[in-house]
């Protein structure tokens, strides 16, 4: 395919792009500068890049104007390099950066760098009609004030904090088209929940949505989808905070959820998802352990009688699906079991990153009686004590999300 790049290359800087699964590690990069031209990286970790010994990538021109330098370049789809990443209809993070080029190269570019989701082949756009009601669900303390995280954080490094909020859904706008999350301390927000309940005291509570770290904020539903609510009278949210380590004194948060609703649709949807129970006893991985080793993994599976609902001459069609584990995880691939035979994965991110915990689009089909396997792979070799699940970060998850049509029984 080819692409084009725009940067600041004056003599002493370059201008780099990436793929990746979320940050530098297991990144396939370009750089350019007027000093080398374009030319070929490959990273593995966080750190400077590996030239690569197979150049892939073709200069084929460009053009510079007030500083600003236009550049043209052309590289096959699919490379058959092993520090290269294919190209082609799904989703990846595009990395960009800017920098110094010194002596010795291409130097550290400090904040001068971005990414973004998306897909290079092909990506959906949709956006919010008019005339849509909004309901605001926001977290609060205890007092009804923004949650004080200094007070949070005096005696762990680890906060939950659950509130229950009544709602009202208008009468004549009770689906869903789109909804955003509003993070306030980012810096300190691990994951947080959203469940709609049925009773006005958060009884009979759905979860509707699991925002994490580098997650999207704006969810727009495609045009014949809408998810219904108006049988919810109340919202539960739950926020899991995080010190890691860091003053928080004099930080608050009032994060939230706007819910942006219309008349029905077409085709109702739903969240679902497949996953550990976050204990001990489903999740234990001794200190010391290697990722990629049998005892670095854990396995959790959606059996075929999970999708028996599903009538046999139907089917359902995942949309966006988010993986989630925490600190400690460093690859999970989500199956997809059809009469016994692996299809090709529903996600794969060999190089996952708990930082980048973002839905991606999916578009794959589950019949009556398919299968999913989820598998987790964790790295220990800094902890000198067993890592068990649990909700802490410093425990361990292993979680497939999804939205899919149209909705099963609740």
């Amino acid at each position: 395919g080819k692409t084009s790049i725009l940067g600041d290359t004056r003599e002493g800087v370059f201008i780099a792009v990436g793929i990746s699964d979320g940050g530098m590690t297991g990144a396939d990069i370009l750089t350019f500068s007027r000093e080398d031209g374009l030319q070929d990286h490959f990273s593995s970790t966080f750190a400077k890049p590996t030239l690569d010994e197979q150049q892939d990538a073709i200069l084929l021109g460009g053009g510079a104007a007030d500083g600003t330098t236009f550049v043209r370049f052309q590289r096959p789809l699919r490379t058959c390099d092993a520090n290269d990443r294919d190209v082609g209809n799904f989703t990846v993070t595009l990395l960009w950066a800017m920098g110094k080029r010194g002596v010795s190269g291409i130097e550290y570019h400090g904040s001068h760098r971005d990414s973004i989701i998306v897909n290079l082949a092909w990506s959906p756009s949709y956006e919010l009609g008019d005339g849509l009601a909004r309901t605001s669900i926001f977290i609060h303390g205890s007092s009804g004030g923004s949650v004080d995280l200094g007070q949070e954080f005096k005696h762990s490094l680890d906060s939950h904090v659950t509130v229950c909020n009544e709602i009202q859904i208008p009468n004549d706008s009770q689906h869903v088209h789109g909804f955003d999350v509003v993070v306030d301390a980012e810096r300190f927000l691990h994951h947080f929940m959203l469940y709609l309940c049925t009773s006005k005291r958060c009884g009979g509570c759905t979860m509707f949505y699991s925002y994490a770290r580098g997650g999207e904020r704006d969810i727009v539903l495609p045009d014949d989808i809408s998810i219904p609510v108006g049988q919810y009278h109340s919202a539960k949210l739950v926020a899991h905070y995080n010190s890691l380590g860091q003053s928080a004194h004099g930080t608050t948060d009032k994060s939230g959820y706007v819910l942006h609703t219309g008349k029905a649709r077409r085709v109702e949807g739903a969240f679902g998802g497949v996953g550990l129970l976050p204990t001990s006893s489903t999740t234990s991985i001794p200190a010391g352990t290697a990722a990629g080793t049998n005892a670095s993994r854990v396995f959790a599976y959606a059996q075929p009688d999970c999708f028996s609902w599903i009538k046999e001459d139907s089917e359902i069609t995942l949309l966006y699906g988010r993986l989630h584990t925490h600190l400690h995880g460093r690859r999970v691939i989500a199956e997809h079991i059809r009469d016994g035979a692996y299809l090709s994965p529903i996600m794969n991110r060999p190089h996952y990153d708990y930082n980048y915990q973002t839905y991606y689009p999916l578009y794959r089909t589950i019949r009556h009686g398919d299968a999913l396997r989820l598998t987790c792979e964790y790295d220990t070799t800094g902890e000198t004590t067993t890592t068990h699940g649990g909700q802490q970060t410093q425990d361990e998850m292993c979680i497939l999300l999804y939205l899919y049509y149209p909705a099963g029984p609740r």
